[in-house]
């Protein structure tokens, strides 16, 4: 929820949600990466978070506005598209 700075995450299937993740400076894009993290694009970084956890790793920081995000895998690395 951008306009709130928080993930809410929650079963596709049923929608219950499992767990809210607090003080993400303005959210814009998400996507799953390999290890079950997510990867946020916020206001100017893509940041890692554990959604157990909650531990947050920067991953790229000096982006202009990043919004959108994917993982281009292969030749065994993977790469965060913002």
């Amino acid at each position: 929820v951008a306009s709130e700075n928080r993930i809410i995450v929650a079963s596709a299937k049923t929608g219950k949600v499992h767990r809210e993740i607090a003080d993400v400076a303005a959210p814009r894009g998400i996507t799953d990466a390999p290890d079950g993290s997510l990867l946020v694009s916020t206001a100017g970084s893509v940041v890692r978070i554990d959604p157990r956890s909650g531990k947050r790793t920067t991953v790229v920081r000096g982006l202009s506005d990043p919004h959108g995000l994917d993982i281009a895998r292969g030749g065994g690395a993977d790469n965060v598209l913002a």
